[in-house]
C-alpha cells in the first residue's frame, strides 16, 4: 500500500509539472484577438513584431512580456513604439494581467479575463485601459474559435462634438474581437478576423475592422507569423506586419 501510495504522489507531481504549460507555444499573435490560455507558471514569453501602416506610412514595433506567476495567472508588460515619429510623443506603454478561469474541452469553451493599463508618453497618444472577456473553443482537431468583448477606458479626458457643442468627456467604448483559425498542420495556422469598437461619439458609431493572416511553428518554443488587415480608426487604410514568439520553460 506505501509503494502504491507513493507511485500516485509521484506521477500526480509529474503530470503537475508537465501540466504547467502547453506543449506548444500560445502566442497571441498574430492578430488582435487574445486567446484564454496563459504561458504557465515559471515560464517566461516574448511576443514581438512590427507593423507597416500604409495609409499614414507609419513603422510601428509592438512587444509584449509575459510571465507566469501561477499555472493560470500571468503578468504583462509591453511597449509600442512609432519608428516613424522623431518626436517624444511616440511611446505606449502597457502592464496588465490575464487569468484563465476555465480550460474547456472539445465540447465547452475555456474562459479567462485579461486587464491592461496603458500609460503614453504624451497626452496625444491612446490612453485607454482595457478590461475583456476571453472565449476559446476548439470544437474540431483543426479549427479554433476566439471571442473577445470587454470596455477600454480612457483615463484622460478627450475632447469631442455633440449637438454641435464641443466638451470634454471621459471615454468609455466597447469593443470586441471574433477569429477564427484553422490548423493547416502541426506547423502552419491561418486565421481570419473581424474587430472593432463601439461609443457614441465614434462616426460610425460602430467600427469593424478586418486581419488574416498566418503562423508558422519552426519549433515548440518558437513561432514565427505574418499579418495584413483594414483598420479604419488607427490608421484608415491598410496594415501589414510581422512578428516572432519565444518561451523560455523551466528545466
Amino acid at each position: 500500500m506505501k509503494k502504491a501510495y507513493i507511485t500516485f504522489v509521484f506521477l500526480f507531481l509529474v503530470y503537475h509539472v508537465k501540466a504547467q504549460y502547453h506543449q506548444t507555444i500560445e502566442s497571441n499573435r498574430p492578430g488582435n484577438s487574445i486567446n484564454v490560455f496563459t504561458v504557465g507558471k515559471d515560464v517566461f514569453q516574448i511576443e514581438t513584431g512590427f507593423d507597416y501602416l500604409k495609409k499614414n506610412s507609419a513603422f510601428v514595433s509592438n512587444t509584449l512580456l509575459k510571465y507566469g506567476v501561477l499555472d493560470r495567472l500571468e503578468i504583462i508588460g509591453g511597449i509600442v513604439y512609432n519608428h516613424s515619429d522623431n518626436t517624444n510623443e511616440n511611446k505606449l506603454y502597457s502592464i496588465g494581467a490575464k487569468y484563465n478561469i476555465y480550460e474547456g474541452d472539445y465540447s465547452s469553451p475555456s474562459v479567462g479575463v485579461q486587464t491592461l493599463f496603458n500609460f503614453p508618453s504624451s497626452n496625444n497618444l491612446n490612453s485607454s485601459s482595457s478590461i475583456l472577456f476571453l472565449f476559446t473553443h476548439t470544437p474540431y482537431e483543426k479549427w479554433s474559435y476566439t471571442f473577445n468583448f470587454g470596455t477600454n477606458l480612457d483615463l484622460g479626458k478627450s475632447n469631442v462634438i455633440e449637438n454641435s457643442q464641443p466638451k470634454s468627456v471621459v471615454i468609455i467604448e466597447g469593443v470586441y474581437t471574433t477569429n477564427l483559425s484553422y490548423k493547416i498542420n502541426n506547423k502552419w495556422i491561418t486565421f481570419a478576423e473581424v474587430y472593432g469598437g463601439f461609443n457614441r461619439y465614434d462616426n460610425p458609431k460602430i467600427r469593424v475592422n478586418f486581419n488574416t493572416g498566418l503562423s508558422y511553428l519552426v519549433h515548440n518554443n518558437l513561432q514565427l507569423d505574418i499579418l495584413s488587415g483594414y483598420n479604419e480608426k488607427n490608421n484608415n487604410g491598410f496594415t501589414f506586419g510581422g512578428g516572432i514568439s519565444w518561451r523560455l520553460v523551466p528545466n
